[in-house]
């Protein structure tokens, strides 16, 4: 039997020595598949491999290619599958699918359910946590060797709604490295600190004048240090809003404030310019949430995408629309149903 195995090497993963010594021919390749080659291997696996296939390829192969993902699919579809498991709190473990025309989605054949809990393992990194995933990856293929051979095994429905599908480009950009621990990237990274006096005025005044900030409020002029000064006296007088600074490793990087009206918590953030862009917004907006027992809202102006996008990702639903601004809403079960789901994460190893 000729197997063409598409991605990792020898080095780097078992499973083509373990192939060999069954007396199966492998051919290692991590470039483009042609549609003249593929059919001349009896089966394709792939492993590690970053290109998609074109469906006019898969159309030329023996039998359905079969792919080794690090994740539950249909949970965490594409890139960084591991990293999105915990971001997004969904499944973790691993699947043998086929592949279809799309990214992920093809029947899946066998899966394992890998359970992580970081609470009482605070000190495991990202690297460690996939490290297991792919040994579990192996072996699954090994246990079930016989039965992918002779293609022989039942197929499970891929649902396709179900899940997300992630690129390389949405690994948030404050992950420095694989090696900090889960725990600390999606608990510890920012503090909060309630502003009770007159501390920082001239940051706060800089963050809230700027250009971006103005555009996207309902008073769009900038406004004196003297105005901001008073204001900010009185706003700290009333205690009908509470402003918090945001800090990552002791430094600064932006504010978010709840305000009451009418009874209901508005919330709304903003950056240090040079922090933008590099997902903290988003990651301030969820640790604090996620701390409060409480429901929130938000108003976002219809053109400010990028606050949008933060809404969309942290729990908040669409409520209705006033005007220029679309009011959200993030309820307290949503809360509730973030920490059930971590509390009722068991470690297997």
């Amino acid at each position: 039997m000729k197997c063409l195995f598409l991605g990792y090497n020898s080095k780097q993963t078992k499973l083509i020595n373990f192939l060999r010594k069954n007396k199966i021919s492998v051919t290692n390749k991590k470039s483009k598949v042609s549609e003249n080659e593929i059919g001349k291997y009896d089966l394709i696996i792939s492993f590690g491999y970053r290109k998609m296939i074109r469906n006019s390829v898969l159309r030329k192969a023996k039998r359905p290619i079969l792919n080794l993902h690090m994740s539950y699919l249909p949970y965490n579809k594409g890139a960084h599958p591991n990293f999105w498991s915990f971001y997004d709190n969904t499944k973790k473990g691993i699947t043998i699918h086929e592949i279809d025309k799309s990214l992920d989605t093809g029947p899946i054949v066998y899966q394992k359910e890998i359970k992580f809990n970081i609470l009482k393992n605070k000190k495991i990194s990202f690297k460690k946590t996939y490290n297991i995933l792919f040994l579990e990856l192996e072996k699954l293929f090994i246990k079930n060797f016989t039965s992918i051979i002779l293609n022989n095994y039942k197929k499970k429905i891929n649902i396709k709604s179900k899940g997300k599908i992630h690129k390389k480009r949405d690994l948030p950009r404050d992950l420095e490295n694989w090696d900090v621990s889960v725990y600390k990237y999606l608990n510890d990274l920012l503090a909060y600190k309630k502003i009770s006096n007159v501390v920082h005025p001239k940051l706060i005044w800089k963050i809230n004048n700027d250009e971006e900030s103005r555009k996207y409020s309902r008073n769009k002029k900038s406004f004196s240090y003297k105005h901001h000064l008073k204001w900010f006296k009185e706003t700290l007088n009333k205690k009908k809003e509470l402003i918090y600074l945001a800090k990552k490793d002791e430094k600064i990087i932006g504010i978010i404030r709840s305000k009451k009206i009418n009874k209901e918590l508005f919330l709304s953030w903003a950056l240090v310019k040079k922090f933008r862009g590099k997902n903290f917004g988003t990651r301030l907006v969820k640790e604090f949430v996620n701390k409060k027992n409480v429901t929130f809202f938000a108003e976002v102006h219809k053109k400010n995408i990028k606050s949008i996008k933060i809404c969309n990702k942290t729990g908040f639903k669409f409520l209705r629309k006033e005007n220029d601004f679309l009011i959200f809403k993030r309820s307290i079960s949503a809360y509730t149903k973030f920490l059930s789901v971590h509390k009722s994460s068991q470690l297997s190893y």
